[in-house]
């Protein structure tokens, strides 16, 4: 799913989906054709906390990313993620980037990902209907991120309702 980001149609840039199918089921990492050959970056960086975010990042880290980052607008207790798979990255080494939305990819004159803008987001009041706190920008908040070249970036966009937590 796109996030409709600037510098999101960069030749690195993946959706979840894709991402775990060519690893998954076409078998990127194994193949011994160009075509389909996978080529582990040194750092990635993945928007979202779900189920689904967390497989890339902990697939990601397994194949040999040196740096693997998160980036979630709400807080680790919003994260749409179980609990034990939010633990598990974290003991993987996976860094989580909580209250960070991703604003634009920044990319050099080949098209090659050199880094990002993060908006530091707050918490706002939840819905009245579905009780799903919302999230607002801080106004002047955007940050860049500079990454090395060989980075690959994962995009999810996350669900506009959060299941309950367990306590």
């Amino acid at each position: 799913m796109f996030l409709g980001l600037k510098g999101e149609t960069a030749g690195q840039v993946y959706s979840a989906n894709e991402f775990l199918t060519r690893v998954n089921l076409m078998g990127a990492t194994r193949s011994r054709t160009t075509t389909r050959r996978w080529r582990s970056a040194a750092r990635w960086w993945c928007s979202g906390a779900g189920n689904t975010a967390m497989d890339c990042l902990r697939i990601s880290r397994r194949l040999g990313a040196e740096s693997v980052h998160c980036v979630y607008r709400r807080t680790e207790a919003e994260a749409p993620a179980r609990v034990e798979e939010v633990r598990h990255a974290k003991e993987e080494g996976i860094k989580f980037h909580f209250l960070r939305a991703p604003h634009e990819i920044l990319q050099d004159e080949e098209g090659s990902i050199i880094g990002m803008i993060c908006q530091k987001m707050t918490l706002g009041e939840p819905d009245a209907p579905a009780g799903v706190v919302r999230c607002r920008s801080k106004a002047s908040s955007r940050r860049s991120t500079a990454t090395p070249s060989s980075t690959r970036w994962a995009r999810r966009r996350t669900r506009s309702s959060a299941r309950p937590r367990p306590s």
